[in-house]
């Protein structure tokens, strides 16, 4: 029998002192959730194990990490395997297993029909193009060569060889926008890489961004200002004629679909059906990309049906289950740490052997061990809705200790906060409050209980 560790810390809002490259003094709900994976490591004591992290972190937190885990951080963007732009970290016990082969995928490759979407008018055009990234073999300090994705900026792509990995297109490509170069205004084209699925509020692109999506005019009976013609290179707006980076033919403006949000992270089309298109969002962009995480554990060299005991932190939608299920893993018991109610329900479906282990935080309990029977929410077959609480989660709820009052006022400052990030979607503040709040509301909570 194997155990596996697998896990990454959902917040990135972190702050921590150093002294002598030992933690000193940490804050932070990000880095109070790394260390019940500290604790997760320390008493599961895993064969293997693997972290996750946005890139974005502070260069001490990454360092730090690094330290805590013992094990070099590894740089992956989503790009190389789906059509997202998703820079990450890892960091794993599988050594220096370097970079997925460059699929070439962008997202044009997995759009779906425009039917039932919101439409936006462009208002300016850009006029940036897509830079050429090159996969090199580089030699670290240790003498050993790491694998590392190198940009050039010049507009120009490397010598053509034989190595497909020396001219990589791993970009964004922006158009314009609909109102303001704010980040839920902005447009970017079919033909490169998404942006960066989030869990944020707000309306618009807020969540998944928006695209030029091009469409066959015959499918469709639209109003003459719902759709856009670009021909020989030019596009009409409100404010006149203007170049444009796009190819001759009819586009509509819209924002992403759940269906098309699960092909970006690699997830098989519906897997998180049975939820609100919000909440769908939300896990999506909570969520791992599986072709990468598919990539990594590959390399889990062990027999498939070797019994494989996995432990999973801040699990989502289950992801891990699925990836371990797609490389033919058929021996596996799989604990998930997870209270997000949503993302238990996607994974309860798709996975109902998932046996759920509650909040993390009771990882730092004396008498933790892992349980003999599934603890998950009862949700019903045909709905797929949570069912009434049960008498002890009123009895909890009823005690009314100040951690449940302070998460209550949180859960309606959140809701408060929301619906301003939909009055508001050219400002993030909102969006950035909502993502705060939540996480506060997962910690006192867990107080509470």
């Amino acid at each position: 029998m194997k155990k596996l560790l697998i896990g990454g810390s959902p917040c990135t809002h972190w702050s921590i002192a150093q002294h002598n490259g030992r933690e000193k003094e940490a804050s932070g709900i990000g880095w109070e959730l790394f260390r019940c994976y500290l604790t997760a490591k320390e008493k599961f004591k895993p064969d293997f194990f693997l972290y996750e992290n946005n890139k974005s972190a502070s260069e001490a937190i990454k360092e730090q990490i690094s330290h805590e885990l013992g094990a070099p951080l590894h740089y992956i963007n989503s790009a190389l395997v789906s059509a997202q732009n998703r820079q990450r970290f890892y960091v794993h016990n599988f050594g220096d297993i370097g970079q997925p082969e460059d699929r070439g995928i962008l997202l044009d490759d997995i759009l779906d029909t425009s039917d039932g979407e919101q439409f936006y008018q462009l208002a300016h055009v850009s006029k940036n193009a897509a830079y050429c990234v090159a996969c090199r073999g580089r030699y670290k300090e240790n003498g050993k060569i790491g694998q590392h994705l190198e940009p050039r900026t010049d507009g120009k792509t490397n010598t053509l060889t034989t190595v497909a990995k020396d001219n990589l297109v791993a970009q964004t490509i922006r158009i314009g926008d609909i109102q303001s170069p704010a980040q839920a205004h902005r447009v970017y084209s079919p033909y490169g890489k998404s942006v960066n699925l989030t869990a944020n509020g707000g309306g618009q692109g807020a969540k998944t961004g928006l695209y030029m999506c091009p469409i066959d005019l015959a499918d469709y009976t639209l109003e003459k200002d719902a759709y856009h013609i670009v021909k020989n290179g030019k596009i009409e707006t409100r404010y006149g004629i203007q170049d444009i980076n796009l190819p001759d033919g009819a586009y509509v403006i819209r924002k992403l679909k759940p269906v098309e949000c699960e092909r970006l992270q690699t997830m098989p089309d519906g897997y998180t059906k049975g939820i609100t298109e919000t909440q769908r969002y939300k896990c999506l962009g909570n969520g791992w990309t599986a072709e990468v995480i598919k990539f990594i554990l590959s390399h889990m060299n062990i027999p498939k049906n070797e019994p494989l005991v996995v432990l999973s932190m801040f699990d989502g939608i289950a992801t891990g289950r699925y990836v371990l299920e797609s490389l033919g893993f058929t021996n596996v018991t799989y604990y998930a740490y997870e209270i997000d109610e949503p993302a238990i329900q996607v994974a309860i479906k798709n996975y109902p052997d998932i046996i759920q282990m509650g909040d993390a935080f009771d990882l730092h309990s004396d008498d933790w061990k892992l349980k003999e029977a599934a603890i998950r929410p009862d949700i019903s077959a045909e709905t797929k809705e949570p069912q009434k609480e049960t008498p002890a989660k009123k009895d909890r709820s009823a005690t009314k200790t100040p951690a449940f009052i302070a998460a209550a006022q949180l859960r309606q400052l959140a809701k408060e906060r929301r619906a301003l990030a939909d009055i508001h979607p050219e400002s993030e503040i909102f969006t950035n409050d909502v993502t705060a709040i939540e996480y506060a509301v997962k910690v006192l909570e867990a107080m509470a209980i």
